[in-house]
Order: structure tokens, then sequence, then C-alpha cells
């Protein structure tokens, strides 16, 4: 593991296209992984990476329905903590941990304002069809409770927030399946 105790380390930062993931990031024997990545864009599709790679790791599969969810959880965590708390936030950490029955994944920042989107009533979204933004942690909430999971926030002992998310291993909602992709499912 090259001196890295785990999965836990900062990322560099990157200023063009998402850099190779670092392989001195591995998961720790407890089934947990956690980085930071600065809040800039490339970091998205850099904890995405990291995040599919972990996974695929821990026996969980690129393409596989849970690999898929999780992946797209993170992008849109990872979005709104670039979007939204970049301004008071140096980094933005992202932690994964694999249970025998359950996934959770995390994106905390230092921004201490709760999103109103973690709490709005599914169909009554205050997004608008013109908007670009807003849709991101209502599509979160959509995909973890459509798996038989959920989500919520809790405070930092920095003062900022964690939003976190927690999906079965096994799909608990009738009509989903182990394999295949969030699309097939759709």
């Amino acid at each position: 593991m090259d001196g890295m105790d785990g999965c836990e380390g900062d990322l560099p930062a990157s200023t063009g296209a998402a850099a190779p993931v670092d392989r001195r990031y591995q998961m720790d024997a407890h089934g947990r992984c956690s980085f930071r990545l600065p809040p800039v864009e490339p970091s998205v599709p850099r904890a995405r990476h990291v995040v599919r790679d972990t996974l695929a790791a821990w026996g969980v599969p690129a393409g596989e329905e849970l690999s898929d969810a999780v992946q797209l959880i993170v992008s849109e965590l990872v979005t709104n903590s670039v979007r939204y708390a970049a301004r008071c936030s140096e980094n933005v950490r992202v932690e994964l941990r694999l249970a025998p029955d359950h996934v959770r994944i995390a994106v905390a920042d230092r921004d201490p304002v709760a999103p109103r989107a973690l709490w709005q009533v599914p169909g009554l979204s205050q997004a608008s069809t013109a908007r670009e933004g807003g849709r991101g942690l209502l599509l979160v909430r959509a995909v973890a409770e459509g798996h038989g999971g959920s989500c919520d926030m809790d405070g930092t002992v920095e003062g900022g927030k964690e939003i976190w998310a927690l999906l079965p291993r096994v799909p608990t909602r009738p009509g989903r399946t182990t394999t295949g992709s969030l699309h097939a499912v759709q």
C-alpha cells in the first residue's frame, strides 16, 4: 500500500481532464475508503472513478446496478459541493463504506447550509425545467429510495455538513434486480 493506511488521503488537484486514479489510495481492511478532493469541476469524474475502482476491488463490478447507483450518487453530491460550497471549503471529503448488507456513501464540505432539495416532496420540486441545476439532491434521494435505501444530512465537527446515502447491497424494492444498469431498469 505504499505506506498509506487504507484509502485515506488527499488526491492532488487537477486543472484539466481527470488524471488517472492514484493507486496509493486503496480501501482499508474494514471496507472503508475516504479521500479528499479540491472543490473544482475535474474532481467530479475523479471521485466517480475512485469509487468505481474501489467498488470493483470490493467485488461490486462496474455495470452492476449497485455500482451505477453509488457512482451516480457520488457524482451528484460532489457536484453540489463544487457548485455551492467551494467558497467556504478547501476540499470535499468523499467516504465509502461497505458493510455486509449495505453501502454508505457520504460527501462532506464546510458549508453549513442545509439544502432544501433534500427535504422536498418528490413531484413538487422548486427546480424549474428551464433551470440547469436544482435536481441533484432530488435525484440522489430518488435513487437511494428506489434502491430501498435512504439519504440524509448530518453536521460535521468542522461546522459544515455531510450528506449521505445508504443503499442495501441487494435492492429491496419490487422489480429491482441485483445486476444490470440503472438505465436498463428504468
